[in-house]
């Protein structure tokens, strides 16, 4: 529903030929926003594995030394 707002406003202030430009730049800037946090999220993701396989080797070379 605010989408559809800010859409009006933009409608508002511009002229009809650059209605549609806002339009596109909006949902552009939705799609980046939308990009970035997926990118956030991935490289979390990744992290957290990498950590814990770590981790695990770590303890694995442990677990080899006293046995």
């Amino acid at each position: 529903m605010r989408r559809f707002v800010k859409l009006q406003q933009l409608a508002r202030n511009n002229s009809a030929i650059n209605t549609w430009e806002a339009i596109l730049q909006y949902f552009d800037g939705e799609a980046e926003k939308s990009r970035r946090r997926k990118a956030k999220r991935r490289t979390s993701w990744l992290s957290s594995t990498s950590f814990l396989y770590r981790s695990y080797l770590h303890a694995e070379i442990h677990y080899r030394r006293i046995n």
